[in-house]
């Protein structure tokens, strides 16, 4: 079974033929994990349309609003019902508290989830998010899964995953750092960039953009392929005991059979090893992980 899981926000898109066509692609690669939410762009409704009833991917769902400690039993079991109509199946592959604060890990939250893994509606629920939250979540017992950022630029969670027993699942989320060596604005941009796109009326960088560029100056040396892409995608794959999923985004149909090239190919234990001393070499005091 590929560890790769196919990433909602860049599925979300794609109108409903060119979906269909893109998780056929997937569906013959082996790739058989999709992660979404209801708030992707209907894309749970589209990817119901490609589904139609049948069992052909494990589709993982979120429930919660991030960043807030907003949630009841009850949010949680509208959220299921509407996640398990929208994509026409009878169970949900793992639920993930999204990005909550550690405040929501109430008893009476968790018991709902244990609830509803044990009516089949769920296989399994855990948590998605990073720093602080992540590692109260760790301590709950009952999450069994366990999703969080984790890439070349940005391995400080790596330090929590120790804490991780291998009885739980783990899934490293923004694995290519948002990709940027690849943007086709990369080159071009300057000290004035953002007077440029306030003058252009042009939305302003993200932050997270601007965080990786930075530290992307000063840990672009540890690869010696200049396309980055396959030493990002060999990091996430075959870092430590390589049992965690990668959720990628992406809806190229080149770039996914390359990532499932990369995985049937392997990669070389003191290669991947390398990535890791770089970084601890390199890293800066104020590189905390990106939600």
């Amino acid at each position: 079974m590929s560890r790769i899981v196919l990433g909602g926000p860049s599925l979300s898109i794609l109108d409903q033929s060119a979906l269909n066509k893109f998780l056929a692609v997937a569906e013959e690669a082996g790739i058989q994990r999709i992660d979404t939410r209801h708030e992707y762009n209907e894309l749970q409704l589209k990817i119901g349309v490609y589904l139609n009833g049948k069992d052909k991917f494990v589709v993982n769902s979120k429930v919660g609003h991030p960043f807030t400690s907003e949630l009841t039993p009850r949010e949680i079991q509208t959220s299921v019902e509407k996640s398990l109509k929208e994509l026409r199946v009878e169970r949900i592959g793992t639920l993930f508290l999204h990005s909550l604060h550690k405040s929501s890990f109430t008893q009476e939250n968790i018991l709902k989830l244990v609830d509803l893994q044990r009516q089949g509606k769920i296989s399994r629920f855990g948590y998605s998010g990073d720093g602080d939250n992540l590692a109260v979540a760790i301590e709950v017992d009952e999450f069994k899964d366990l999703m969080f950022t984790c890439n070349l630029l940005d391995q400080q969670n790596l330090e929590l995953e120790k804490l991780i027993d291998s009885s739980r699942q783990i899934d490293y989320k923004i694995p290519l750092a948002q990709a940027i060596w690849r943007t086709l604005e990369f080159q071009k941009r300057i000290a004035s960039a953002s007077l440029a796109r306030k003058l252009f009326k042009k939305p302003p960088l993200p932050d997270t953009w601007i965080d990786y560029k930075v530290r992307f100056e000063v840990m672009k040396d540890v690869s010696q392929n200049k396309e980055y892409f396959e030493d990002f995608l060999k990091f996430a794959l075959f870092h430590g005991n390589a049992r965690q999923f990668v959720t990628i985004g992406t809806t190229s149909v080149g770039h996914l059979r390359k990532a499932v090239s990369v995985e049937h190919t392997g990669a070389d234990v003191k290669e991947v090893e390398n990535f890791r001393t770089f970084w601890l070499a390199r890293r800066l005091p104020n590189w905390t992980p990106h939600l």
